[in-house]
């Protein structure tokens, strides 16, 4: 192999050296002994000049040599035989890349079953990840609603006690109590009148059948025991709740059956369809909106089939009553008008719902004028002081209210 050392090269040597040789022509150039003397032949190379048969031999021979002495070659150049050894030959090698092929195409089956269900394997993970993901987002929709729906009631409940922490905080001292049974000996009337006022709502009781040891009735917010009082000289079997020491004490030295605690923890403790009836003498007015909806809730499911609500409060159809004597109770939260305590009950499934208006003023207070106008002052200045929700739990038979 011919290396040139560059590094040893002299350019402007080499330079001169060029133009001394163009400038004394061609006459000193070095002589190749290759191009100007004439080798002798060989007497084989001469022989083979001679014989075409000898020359054919000697150019197979050479053939034969550069195939590297193949004796495929060989066989292949050989007359007769070569013809048919190399038809066979091709025959066999057709069949062996048959062979080969069909090898290598149930290979490529096999590879494509393995990647077929290795693609189903994946497909089948995928879709447990999938729904394994809806599930997980199921539960978190019911986990945040479940939260909210515990947010509410916890606002509530928080909303509940703000409005009674004077209440609270004062019944804790022992001032409270003392005090508003006070008010109510004052303002509440004897307990004769009171007595004779509720006797309109013993035929309710009646025509339900309650009353029973088996169906008692619960008077929640029972106060000094008027509404129990009258129960018992009638015979009818009933306990009552409410949150004020002071006057349970005037209730239990009557022998009358009560507990102290509070109206919607008593009710929530209570079974359900164990109750007879559920009554309430001014006491609505005292609770807030989601604590009355409660109450409602409470009341359908503690009632027996056919078990009677009656709730009894302030009516603020009457001028007077909503604008100046609903105030004389500081515990008071807002007067409600007989629609909406209606509607309440329809859209807790109670039927039969009736409104009894009671406690009229005297009628020495009417007004003589007989006009539309008078009419409708008369209304507004001496209708009914009280009325009362009364509402029936269907059977299961009966069908439910609807509302629009």
């Amino acid at each position: 192999m011919l290396r040139l050392h560059t590094d040893d090269l002299d350019a402007d040597q080499l330079r001169n050296r060029l133009e001394l040789l163009l400038d004394q022509g061609f006459e000193h150039l070095p002589e190749n002994r290759y191009l100007t003397t004439v080798l002798p032949l060989s007497p084989l190379r001469r022989l083979l000049r001679r014989s075409g048969f000898l020359r054919l031999i000697h150019g197979k021979l050479i053939a034969w040599k550069l195939s590297g002495w193949s004796a495929r070659w060989l066989v292949r150049h050989t007359p007769l035989v070569g013809p048919f050894a190399w038809h066979v030959w091709g025959k066999l090698t057709l069949r062996g890349f048959r062979q080969h092929a069909l090898t290598e195409l149930d290979k490529l089956s096999a590879a494509n079953q393995q990647f077929q269900g290795r693609l189903s394997q994946i497909e089948s993970t995928l879709k447990q990840y999938q729904e394994r993901g809806q599930r997980q987002e199921e539960r978190i929709s019911t986990e945040a609603r479940n939260n909210k729906e515990i947010l509410l009631k916890q606002s509530a409940a928080i909303r509940h006690l703000e409005q009674r922490a004077i209440t609270v905080t004062q019944a804790g001292s022992g001032l409270f109590p003392e005090w508003y049974l006070s008010l109510e000996n004052q303002y509440r009337g004897k307990v004769e009148d009171i007595e004779a006022r509720l006797c309109r709502y013993l035929p309710y009781l009646d025509c339900a059948q309650v009353g029973q040891v088996d169906w008692p009735v619960l008077d929640l917010g029972c106060g000094r025991g008027e509404w129990l009082r009258l129960l018992s000289h009638h015979r009818i079997c009933a306990l009552g709740v409410d949150s004020n020491p002071a006057m349970l004490g005037e209730a239990r030295q009557q022998g009358l059956d009560v507990a102290e605690s509070d109206l919607l923890a008593y009710l929530r403790a209570t079974d359900s369809v164990s109750i007879g009836a559920v009554t309430a003498f001014q006491v609505v007015e005292h609770l807030d909106q989601n604590t009355l909806l409660e109450l409602f809730q409470q009341a359908s499911r503690v009632l027996r089939p056919g078990g009677v609500l009656v709730l009894e409060t302030p009516n603020p159809e009457n001028l007077q009553v909503a604008a100046y004597s609903f105030w004389l109770d500081p515990t008071h939260v807002r007067p409600i008008p007989p629609p909406l305590l209606a509607h309440t009950a329809a859209y807790f499934g109670f039927i039969d719902i009736s409104i009894e208006r009671s406690n009229a003023w005297s009628e020495a207070l009417q007004l003589q004028d007989t006009s539309e106008a008078a009419r409708h002052l008369e209304k507004l200045m001496f209708s009914a002081q009280d009325y009362a929700l009364i509402a029936r739990k269907p059977y299961a038979q009966e069908a439910q209210p609807t509302l629009a």
